[in-house]
């Protein structure tokens, strides 16, 4: 009889300290993706955007969680926290942007409703990845219809440039190439929609403006 108390009392031991393990585990994995990555200024952008390409090649909907930020790839899911007033959204990463110092993450008009940022314009957030994309990373492009406006050697240049195009209405980008330039594009649907997209490039005077597609 001893003995047969003995090894419940083992197997009991056993079984609670594989729970704790497990327990362990699980909290240690939760924590890698619930983590905050970055923290600074939040802004949004809707109208006159709404209905543009993306730097993802996506139709831009301002309605839609989504946001832009500089180097996430996309396809990446983001909460976004109001560290001023604790509301918090979750998007997902389908453009490129804000290309203004201090600012990490461009909201799109219905997730800055949600946060409130619709009325203040600014606010300082700290973000975190709920899930990451499968997609490619960030800096290239490949793949893609695009019109390349301009390459640079330094980037403070590309960035420059490309936040110059996005304040005449184009969703401007800057992608990375194997060779170290720094390749101002905008992203285009279709053919027709590269051929236009040049036309308004070229009218601005970026009279070397090609189409490309792939690397």
């Amino acid at each position: 009889m001893r003995r047969s108390y003995a090894l419940l009392a083992l197997v009991a031991l056993v079984a609670m300290a594989a729970a704790q393990s497990a327990t362990a585990q699980g909290a240690s994995a939760g924590s890698s993706q619930g983590d905050s990555i970055e923290s600074g200024l939040a802004s949004w952008y809707g109208q006159p955007f709404h209905g543009r390409l993306t730097a993802s090649g996506e139709v831009y909907d301002m309605e839609a969680m989504t946001a832009a930020h500089k180097t996430l790839p996309f396809g990446t899911v983001v909460r976004v926290l109001c560290l001023d007033t604790g509301a918090n959204v979750v998007v997902r990463i389908n453009d490129r942007g804000p290309f203004v110092a201090g600012r990490i993450i461009d909201l799109s008009a219905a997730a800055a409703r949600v946060l409130g940022l619709d009325r203040r314009g600014l606010s300082r957030v700290s973000l975190s990845i709920v899930s990451s994309a499968a997609a490619k990373p960030p800096s290239s492009a490949s793949g893609t219809l695009r019109v390349q406006v301009a390459s640079f050697s330094a980037e403070p240049k590309a960035r420059e440039l490309a936040a110059s195009l996005a304040g005449r209405g184009f969703q401007a980008a800057v992608e990375q190439s194997g060779a170290g330039l720094y390749r101002v594009i905008v992203p285009a649907k279709d053919r027709n929609a590269a051929g236009l997209q040049l036309e308004r490039i070229k009218a601005l005077g970026y009279t070397d403006a090609f189409i490309k597609s792939g690397d």
